[in-house]
């Protein structure tokens, strides 16, 4: 088998810039053909509960999964079995009882390739004739790389988090026009906010205002008709463009900075996520007040995220930013309802703005 990856594949698995470890094959199981088995009668949906629960217990006497290899994962911290009665049924689990991500471009199409449990998050198992090739990460950027694509049992590549990049970072302004949007409005709450934001005075601290303002500003009904009908004719609504204008007027250097710096981010929210959910007391009003910075901060990240993505970037950090709502989403959707977090401004207009954000649960959870 070919385990070399074009740099399209690379940039389609997310795996730009890892450095993949040496290759392990997965044992050979001879069990399934030596007992008879029909191998196309299983599927991962025949082990889904009505509830949409992976049904555990059921699949794992059913499907009898042998350990593979352990230690020559090296950093991955992984635990790999193979179904006997099923070879292309792969569990994978984390050591350390960590969250697991799964991304499995290209799957094939029908039935389900991955089963996962989002009340279980640290295990799955892969169908790997329909995910021929999938990346498994851990919320650290840690993971494995597994390739079904031959006719030999699957081979598994272990990687690290890919080093942060610490070269100085280009030095970005926040345009003139936020400024003069400041002096002008009466939204009291997002002038705030921005003006928070702007306060580091760095590269980050622009991008997260320009993106604050343009994902929480709050618009009258009669400007927005207006800016609904300018768009259904074909025009630009200025305004709106406004902060994608400035994103995509910066220097190609400066969008790379950016997106370091949104890495980095990734990787400080992932370690705060770790400490959140080691002691979860919603009774406690610092592990309250904890929790509210990081949910902030996650909003932060997904303002400076639609930036780079205007600027025809922010692919690079997916990957990262879907291993860190991995490790982080369970544990706010578990969390009761929260006074404290109730009337928090910021959170109610990212439920306004973006429906689907699950960071916004615990201001609007009934």
């Amino acid at each position: 088998m070919d385990l070399r990856l074009t740099d399209a594949e690379r940039a389609e698995l997310g795996l730009e810039g890892v450095e993949l470890g040496e290759p392990v094959q997965l044992e050979r199981t001879e069990v399934a053909g030596a007992l008879g088995y029909a191998a196309a009668a299983l599927e991962l949906d025949d082990y889904v509960e009505p509830s949409g629960k992976p049904a555990w217990n059921r699949l794992a006497r059913e499907l009898a999964f042998r350990p593979q290899v352990r230690d020559a994962l090296g950093p991955a911290g992984f635990d790999l079995r193979v179904s006997e009665r099923q070879p292309r049924l792969l569990f994978v689990a984390s050591t350390a009882n960590e969250p697991v991500h799964v991304d499995a471009p290209g799957t094939s199409p029908g039935a389900r390739a991955i089963l996962a449990d989002p009340d279980a998050p640290s295990a799955v198992v892969i169908d790997l004739a329909r995910a021929r090739r999938a990346v498994v990460r851990l919320p650290d950027g840690s993971g494995v790389l597994v390739d079904a694509r031959g006719n030999e049992p699957a081979v598994v590549r272990p990687f690290r988090a890919p080093a942060l990049d610490v070269r100085p970072a280009e030095r970005i302004e926040a345009p003139e026009w936020l400024r003069e949007w400041l002096g002008a409005t009466d939204d009291t709450w997002l002038r705030s906010a921005v003006q928070s934001a702007l306060l580091p005075g760095d590269a980050w601290a622009a991008a997260n205002a320009v993106g604050t303002w343009a994902r929480l500003r709050r618009v009258d009904p009669a400007t927005a008709r207006a800016s609904l009908a300018r768009m259904l004719a074909g025009e630009v609504d200025e305004e709106e463009a406004r902060a994608a204008r400035w994103m995509q007027s910066l220097a190609p250097r400066q969008v790379e900075t950016l997106e370091r710096l949104a890495l980095v981010e990734i990787h400080a929210l992932a370690d705060a996520a770790e400490t959140v959910a080691e002691a979860i007391d919603p009774e406690d009003a610092a592990w309250v007040g904890t929790l509210a910075e990081l949910l902030h901060r996650r909003d932060e990240l997904e303002g400076v995220r639609a930036l780079l993505l205007d600027a025809g970037r922010g692919e690079g950090i997916g990957a990262a930013l879907r291993a860190l709502d991995a490790a982080l989403e369970p544990t706010v959707r578990s969390l009761p309802r929260s006074p404290a977090l109730a009337g928090d401004e910021r959170l109610v207009r990212v439920a306004q703005a973006s429906p689907g954000a699950w960071w916004a649960l615990p201001a609007v959870r009934p």
